[in-house]
C-alpha cells in the first residue's frame, strides 16, 4: 500500500509539472474587453488547493481533477484581468483592429482609412491637417 501511494504521488507531481510547463506567455493575443494587443499569460482552471486535497485524500478523483485542470488554458489579459482573449490573427480580431483604425469622413461621416485622399462614399477630397 505504501509503494502504491508513493508511485501515485510521483505520478501526481509529474502531471502537475506537465500542466505548469504548458502555461507560458503567449504572443499575439487580443482582448475584446479592453482592446489590449500583445503578450498574455495563461493560468490553469480550478483551484490548486482543491487539487492538492483531492490528491491527498482521494487518488483517483485527484487524477481526474488534474486532467480537467490541465485540459484547457485560460488566458488572462494583463491590462483588465479579463478572460475574453482571442488570437490577433483571427478574423474577428483583424476586423476589430481594422475598425478601430478607421476615421470618419468630415463630409458624409462614413468610416474611411486614415490614409485616404478621396472618400469612397461621397467622392469628396479629404484634406490632411497637420
Amino acid at each position: 500500500m505504501g509503494i502504491a501511494l508513493f508511485f501515485m504521488a510521483i505520478l501526481g507531481l509529474l502531471i502537475y509539472a506537465y500542466i505548469r510547463s504548458n502555461y507560458k506567455k503567449t504572443d499575439g493575443m487580443y482582448c475584446t474587453s479592453c482592446g489590449y494587443n500583445g503578450k498574455v499569460s495563461g493560468k490553469p482552471r480550478g483551484n490548486g488547493y482543491v487539487e492538492l486535497l483531492l490528491w491527498l485524500c482521494f487518488l483517483v478523483p485527484g487524477l481526474i481533477y488534474s486532467a480537467w485542470r490541465g485540459g484547457k488554458k485560460e488566458y488572462i489579459c494583463p491590462s483588465c484581468n479579463g478572460n475574453n482573449i482571442i488570437p490577433e490573427n483571427s478574423p474577428v480580431a483583424k476586423d476589430i483592429i481594422e475598425k478601430k483604425s478607421l476615421t470618419k469622413c468630415p463630409f458624409c461621416a462614413e468610416l474611411i482609412k486614415p490614409e485616404a485622399i478621396i472618400c469612397k462614399h461621397c467622392g469628396k477630397e479629404i484634406t490632411k491637417t497637420a
